[in-house]
């Protein structure tokens, strides 16, 4: 049979329930664990948010808006020909001359190597490939460049020219995928050659191939043994997927002796270089099951690790130990029924660096249906926290570039507008556009998701916004007794400008006495609710520059009653 049971009012009065349930604050003023779009909403810890986007995590707990990007310089590519920029690199030479490199993907043709320091660029060469993640590094006073199933080239400034075997002692690989320096060595790392230029790789041969690891001489970029050369687990189906390297000690691993080699679903570790005894030259596979999908997202990050993804999602490895650190964000990688994923089709593409203030990994990676890089992935390497960021244009690559002309920055090469954007820089808008933001934070009740309480009105705490800055705010309320879900909507206006606020007086820290008077650092922002519900979850966006420092919600709890209507079945 079936029973429906209704709740019924408790005896009590309006005034005695006010008077046992009095206003309750529920406050969250810690952000710091960033967002958590995998656990179950009212799970998510009190330091996290469900999603945090266009906003990085600040200091004091609190939350801010993204640096924005200016405008570096534009290629000589028109309309409708623009083909994407997919390496940035600074070549410093010796005498500290600084050449700035671009390499440009060709579209019909191959790619080009550019000097985009000097007025309307400069055509360097042509190479001999069309290649998606090209690489350049500087060995000898030289830039040398990988750039797919070719020979690898050097740029001394005035010429560009492929390596050449100049003892001829050995076989200058006929391809790289992937190169690094490692112990005065120029590694390569899958050399397996294309079959003119069809992309098609051919079979093994008894030097190169897809698991082919190879080095030249000491400081020789130009001299290639043919006793340098090793397979690694050859011909198991897999191939080289990029290198990295530790140049710190981490996890009792010696710096200048340990270099790890990805393959797409594997890692090795390889200490010693061809030929030493101390250390031994080994290879030995690290015990993970996870390599890399992405060689150009590998990052070290000093005192963490390396970082990379993979086909389970991002993973760093300290030299003992590979943990993936990316579950709190796995639906916005892998996609659900909330979010669009990534386009793993194309993953190989995806681009990372290391920014050093606050010390970020940001990964730049492609999105279903959308062309380009158009999701970036921010990883807070102190807080272990993740964040996602988008700009109003594609990447196609990312160069963090550290070198005395100047100081650190962040560039990104654009995929379809041929342009260098500058970030990291505390740049306040994307070159004159405003960067919009949203928030969700984690929902609030009192006491539980399934108990009414009287919703009284929400508060929040920011500071660093100008007079008449919009915050949008819906708050999304669960079903109370006598009504359905509800929703809310308002802008909130922030009435006059609030700097960044100063130290504990009316001066930066450590310049005035604690207590000095000054204006006020912070503005509350209040939202009258007025409503009876289970639970309140809130959604809030804007555009331009804000930090957010607490919400809170003032709430009064009522009296534990049955929740809603519901039909019990019995069956005999």
């Amino acid at each position: 049979m079936s029973r429906v049971c209704a709740d019924r009012d408790v005896g009590l009065g309006h005034a005695e329930l006010v008077r046992l349930m009095p206003v309750q604050a529920i406050v969250n003023q810690d952000f710091s664990k960033g967002s958590n779009v995998s656990t179950n909403p009212w799970a998510v810890g009190k330091q996290q948010s469900i999603l945090v986007v266009n906003m990085t995590l600040d200091e004091q707990a609190s939350l801010r808006t993204r640096d924005g990007t200016s405008l570096l310089t534009t290629s000589p590519d028109t309309p409708p020909d623009i083909r994407p920029i997919v390496k940035l690199f600074d070549y410093v030479k010796a005498d500290g001359t600084v050449i700035h490199l671009a390499i440009i993907r060709g579209s019909s043709g191959f790619n080009q190597l550019y000097n985009y320091g000097t007025v309307g660029w400069t055509l360097i060469g042509t190479l001999g490939t069309q290649y998606a993640v090209p690489d350049i590094l500087t060995f000898t006073n030289l830039a040398l460049i990988a750039n797919g199933y070719e020979v690898p080239w050097s740029y001394d400034g005035t010429s560009l020219i492929p390596l050449i075997d100049t003892p001829t002692t050995g076989s200058v690989p006929p391809g790289a995928l992937h190169h690094t320096l490692h112990q005065g060595y120029y590694w390569v790392w899958n050399t397996a050659p294309a079959s003119a230029g069809s992309g098609v790789v051919t079979p093994t041969t008894a030097y190169v191939g897809p698991s082919a690891l190879q080095s030249s001489d000491l400081n020789n970029p130009n001299s290639w043994p043919l006793a340098n050369q090793i397979f690694i687990d050859k011909d198991d189906g897999d191939q080289g997927m990029g290198m990295g390297q530790f140049t710190i000690a981490e996890s009792g691993i010696s710096p200048s002796t340990s270099q790890i080699l990805f393959k797409t679903y594997k890692a090795y570790q390889m200490t010693g270089v061809f030929g030493s005894t101390s250390p031994a030259f080994a290879i030995q596979k690290i015990k993970s099951d996870m390599g890399c999908v992405a060689p150009r997202t590998i990052q070290f990050a000093p005192g963490f690790g390396l970082l990379r993804m993979t086909h389970r999602g991002v993973s760093k490895f300290n030299g003992v130990d590979d943990k993936l650190v990316s579950e709190e964000i796995r639906p916005i990688i892998f996609g659900s029924d909330l979010y669009i994923g990534l386009d793993w089709a194309n993953i190989g593409t995806a681009v990372a660096a290391v920014v050093s203030n606050p010390p970020l990994y940001l990964c730049a990676v492609p999105v279903v249906g959308t062309p380009g890089l158009t999701r970036v992935l921010c990883y807070d390497l102190v807080r272990e926290a993740w964040t996602i960021l988008t700009y109003p244009f594609a990447i196609a690559s990312l160069a963090a570039h550290f070198h005395v002309a100047d100081p650190p920055h962040l560039l990104m090469g654009g995929y379809s507008d041929g342009k260098i954007h500058h970030t990291e820089g505390q740049e306040t808008d994307d070159e004159g556009t405003p960067i919009s933001w949203q928030w969700l934070p984690r929902p609030a009740s009192a006491p539980s998701p399934q108990a009414n309480g009287f919703f009284r009105r929400l508060v929040l705490k920011v500071t660093n916004v100008v007079a008449g800055q919009l915050i949008d705010v819906t708050v999304v309320f669960g079903p109370a007794v006598s009504n359905p879900p509800q929703t809310i909507s308002k802008s909130l206006v922030c009435p006059v400008a609030v700097g960044l606020g100063l130290g504990f007086g009316i001066q930066p820290f450590g310049t005035s006495p604690f207590g000095g008077t000054g204006t006020n650092a912070e503005a509350d922002l209040t939202m009258d609710l007025g409503l009876i519900a289970t639970n309140a979850r809130a959604i809030i966006g804007g555009t331009g520059p804000i930090r957010i420092r607490g919400i809170e919600y003032h709430v009064s709890p009522k009296p534990l009653r049955r929740v809603s209507v519901y039909t019990e079945q019995i069956n005999a």
